[in-house]
């Protein structure tokens, strides 16, 4: 009951930060929302697929997370929202059971995030997430560099063209990357070689520019 009422009283309670609104954040909070969509624009279709979702869970994950986070959240640093080493651990324990894409699948997914984020709730209200501290730092750099590899292999497919397998299976995506060599598209191949030079020239010769958007 104890918890309950804390729960409730957080709620009730403004967060921290509204007291400290004014035009000129408003216009900064505007740029950095802008920056922050066009950026999730391309993630979240990337973060839905590594996940085995339709493309606009995705979407709706980029959404409301960061809204709630705002709200309920208490640091104003921490990233909201879908990343690939959540949408990987959603889809390694679902894809053994259900098909991935799915009308089964897709209700498991919801299930399973519902279960997590009460299972956050309760460490959050015993005041337990000071536990993150004890994860060593090898163990995280790995974790984030496993996470990076896994995206960008996840999108080779799409910059080829070609039907690969999905990049958690190693061994299957590179003897599929090169068998379908061959099959490559040209014009998938040139619109993501185009995109990636001008996103970059952009970025070094404007840099205050959104070479992203842009691109």
């Amino acid at each position: 009951m104890h918890l309950f009422w804390q729960l409730i009283s957080r709620i009730l309670i403004k967060p921290d930060w509204f007291q400290n609104i004014s035009p000129a954040s408003l216009r900064a909070d505007l740029f950095a929302g802008l920056t922050g969509a066009t950026l999730v624009l391309p993630q979240g279709v990337a973060f839905a697929a590594i996940a085995g979702l339709p493309p606009e869970y995705g979407f709706y994950t980029a959404m409301i997370t960061p809204v709630v986070a705002a709200f309920f959240g208490s640091s104003w640093h921490a990233v909201s929202g879908p990343t690939t080493a959540i949408s990987a651990l959603v889809f390694g324990a679902l894809a053994g059971s259900f098909t991935p894409g799915s009308a089964e699948f897709i209700q498991a997914a919801i299930t399973l995030t519902l279960l997590v984020g009460l299972f956050q709730l309760m460490l959050g209200l015993a005041h337990l997430g000071g536990l993150v501290d004890f994860v060593s730092h090898s163990v995280m750099t790995g974790f984030v560099t496993g996470a990076a590899l896994l995206i960008g292999l996840s999108q080779v497919r799409h910059a080829l063209g070609i039907d690969l397998p999905r990049p958690e299976h190693l061994a299957q995506f590179l003897k599929g990357l090169a068998d379908s060599l061959p099959d490559v598209n040209p014009a998938a191949v040139s619109i993501a070689a185009i995109a990636l030079g001008v996103g970059y020239a952009v970025k070094k010769w404007k840099p205050m520019a959104p070479n992203y958007l842009i691109a």
